[in-house]
């Protein structure tokens, strides 16, 4: 399948409503790999939207519209929908493979979604323990006491939080403890950036000891090169996503 591009919003909004209303978005897995063995030890699965017979449109190209016509609920719903059955099938496979799935604000406020998605991972809690819930930096500066409450109550399963698309690396460790964030994602690129500064890569490093000291494991996300890598090794980076490793690759739900 090929990557669609040169879209325009409004001819996106339209595919994207019609994978809605036909339940016909389909995923991908990019995996998560822990160094430096480059073993697969995770996988983030993306939603990706079918145009034609041999093209697709990646979330990346279509996120930013779902989001200004208030679509991510019932984008994050779908999605769900398919991790929940790579899981079940990872789950027979008697596979501890675990997945990292985006979700939204949106999403996590909707008391009806919630309850449901609560009672059924109640009935199932095999399938609690490998779910992961990404949540961007941004999204998770506007929790609310309501949401506090639906991540404690999915973190009681068993399910697992990360952040992911850090702009300010100021990280307050204790919110994060506090969020259950177990997982945070560090672009490679931005973190690059900093370390050409000694201080600032002496704080980095400070930073990645404390997370993980606290519990937290650091995922150095974006990587697309070899030198990106060799850049990094001071930190003693344990897990890492990006190019490098594996690009999404669309998965069977049938047949996987």
């Amino acid at each position: 399948a090929v990557e669609v591009g040169n879209m325009r919003p409004g001819q996106v909004l339209q595919f994207l409503k019609k994978a809605i209303k036909n339940n016909e978005i389909s995923v991908s897995l990019q995996p998560i790999v822990r160094l430096p063995a480059r073993t697969p030890s995770f996988y983030e699965v993306f939603a990706r939207i079918k145009v034609g017979d041999q093209g697709y449109i990646s979330a990346g190209k279509f996120i930013a519209v779902a989001r200004d016509n208030n679509l991510m609920s019932a984008i994050d719903n779908l999605l769900l929908l398919r991790c929940l059955q790579l899981v079940k099938q990872a789950a027979t496979k008697d596979a501890a493979t675990s997945f990292f799935v985006n979700i939204s604000v949106a999403t996590l406020t909707n008391k009806t979604y919630v309850s449901d998605l609560v009672g059924f991972l109640s009935a199932n809690p095999r399938l609690s323990s490998r779910l992961i819930f990404e949540i961007t930096q941004a999204e998770s500066m506007k929790t609310t006491p309501a949401m506090r409450q639906v991540i404690e109550a999915l973190s009681l399963l068993g399910c697992r939080f990360s952040m992911d698309q850090i702009t300010i690396l100021g990280l307050d460790v204790e919110r994060l403890m506090d969020q259950n964030v177990n997982f945070v994602k560090l672009d490679a690129n931005l973190i690059l950036k900093e370390m050409q500064e000694i201080d600032k890569r002496n704080r980095l490093k400070k930073l990645k000891n404390f997370l993980e000291s606290s519990g937290i494991t650091v995922i150095m996300e974006k990587i697309e090169h070899e030198r990106q890598l060799l850049g990094l090794v001071d930190l003693y980076i344990d897990y890492a996503q990006g190019y490098l490793f594996g690009r999404p690759e669309a998965v069977n739900l049938a047949a996987a």
